[in-house]
């Protein structure tokens, strides 16, 4: 079930916090995309030269909960390409956003739409409390379907079909 809701306050301090939260949790991944994009995509390649059927078995074990779709999506993605860009675009966001910015997210308040999950391991409910304090403006969608954070892993048919239902939304 979703939940459209909107908050009316604001503090930047909360903010902070929240972004010294997730800087704990990227700094520990810093290492990994700086480092080891090489080695990332090496392990891709030889992902791929494995039988169909022991990828499959891979897959399955690490997404237990995946849907079909999403499982064959993962065996598309399973390239030395995708892997390379992908840690280079984590690297390039560590290296380039230094700072918080919010007075910018205030600006663009109206435009923006957040997501949040029950279950998502990275955003708290009170990390949400602080982004809406910061972003009063913006709409929220509060997703109770057991959608973490990498969503694209095993949940992106739920995520499709809320994105579909927040463009509705939008042009109706």
């Amino acid at each position: 079930t979703n939940t459209h809701t909107n908050t009316r306050t604001s503090s930047s301090s909360s903010i902070s916090r929240f972004l010294s939260d997730c800087s704990r949790s990227c700094c520990r991944l810093y290492p990994l995309l700086k480092l080891f994009r090489g080695i990332g995509s090496s392990l891709a390649f030889l992902l791929r030269q494995l039988p169909h059927w022991f990828r499959d078995f891979l897959i399955n074990w690490h997404l237990p909960f995946a849907t079909p779709r999403s499982r064959a999506a993962v065996h598309h993605i399973i390239h030395e390409k995708v892997a390379l860009n992908s840690l280079g675009m984590g690297r390039h966001e560590m290296d380039e956003i230094l700072h918080f910015d919010p007075d910018l997210l205030r600006r663009m308040s109206k435009k923006l739409l957040f997501c949040f999950a029950e279950t998502d391991g990275w955003l708290t409910r009170v990390h949400e409390q602080e982004i809406l304090e910061c972003c009063p403006d913006s709409e929220v969608v509060r997703c109770a379907e057991g959608v973490r954070h990498g969503f694209v892993l095993d949940a992106a048919d739920v995520v499709a079909d809320l994105t579909v239902e927040w463009l509705r939304h939008l042009f109706h």
